[in-house]
């Protein structure tokens, strides 16, 4: 019981912090948000970007646990 009061206290203390610095900041996003507006095109084209990193980096690291995966069945097999 007392992990559990802990994660709550600490979720509690994040929770705090963010709240606090969102207050301390919102005005100067607002003015850089008001200085800088998107057509919907350029907004789906960075969002399109975005997609294809995570994309890449998804396939990457597929291909990184099937060569794991193979090296280490190899290793156990005792042939390389």
């Amino acid at each position: 019981m007392r992990g559990v009061q802990s994660v709550m206290t600490r979720l509690e203390q994040v929770a705090a912090r963010t709240q606090a610095y969102v207050r301390k900041h919102w005005k100067k996003a607002l003015a850089i948000r008001e200085k800088i507006r998107f057509s919907e095109e350029a907004f789906h084209l960075i969002l399109a970007g975005g997609v294809g990193v995570i994309g890449w980096g998804s396939k990457d690291r597929a291909i990184c646990w099937k060569w794991l995966w193979r090296a280490m069945a190899g290793c156990r097999s005792g042939a390389r």
